[in-house]
């Protein structure tokens, strides 16, 4: 099955957000700030804790040793297949422009957007934050929210929680009616292989694997927070 999609669709359909500026150490329990109404939202707030656990050690509910039992928890969290495993999901190259995923990025920084038909993740694979860490999670959060509740109003109340990871396999199409061997070479130093060649309407397929560089998340009020 494939789907095409803009940002904004892909948030309504499935309920995730693509990470505009993904990055390989992303772990479930990590923060989106100020993501309501921002398609997609960014990760980065300046001065804001990076995760829930930094968070609750700042305001003192649990100490530095349980903030780094509570991550490497979360760190740990095993990949497994969603429920989009069969779902190839597709993305015109115009929205693929400001989508800085490191392998999208090599590519649209270095070679003409109208000679890349499309972008498509595959083989998806989830991390999914356990129920036995979401239960510690929120008994943490109902212990601010009743004893320093000032502190939580001021600093998490209003941002996200990333749950769920997704990881896949990702290919671009490349019109070979104007591409030249330069770009062939710009896909290929970024770590793409040739995996299909459609003569007939003059389409080249390249394919990589980045299993440990997430492309969507799934996301969660902090306020609505709940196990």
């Amino acid at each position: 099955m494939t789907t095409s999609y803009s940002p904004r669709k892909f948030q309504r359909i499935y309920d995730l957000d693509l990470i505009i500026a993904s990055r390989a150490n992303m772990a479930v329990g990590d923060m989106v700030w100020d993501a309501a109404g921002i398609i997609p939202p960014r990760l980065d707030r300046p001065g804001a804790p990076r995760n829930v656990f930094n968070a609750l050690e700042v305001m003192e509910e649990i100490s530095a040793d349980e903030r780094h039992r509570l991550q490497a928890v979360a760190e740990a969290t095993p990949l497994g297949s969603g429920d989009m495993a069969n779902i190839s999901m597709h993305v015109e190259a115009h929205h693929a422009g400001g989508f800085e995923y490191p392998a999208i990025t090599e590519v649209t920084t270095k070679i003409e957007l109208d000679k890349l038909s499309a972008f498509n993740f595959s083989n998806i694979q989830v991390r999914a934050m356990s129920n036995d860490l979401r239960v510690r999670i929120d008994r943490l959060l109902n212990g601010v929210k009743n004893n320093q509740w000032g502190k939580y109003d001021m600093t998490i109340r209003r941002s996200f929680i990333i749950t769920e990871l997704y990881y896949g396999s990702i290919s671009v199409c490349l019109d070979t009616k104007l591409a030249v061997a330069a770009d062939v070479e710009v896909l290929t130093g970024a770590g793409f292989t040739l995996s299909g060649d459609d003569s007939v309407n003059r389409v080249e397929t390249y394919t990589m694997d980045m299993p440990q560089v997430p492309f969507a998340m799934r996301l969660e009020m902090t306020k609505r927070f709940a196990s």
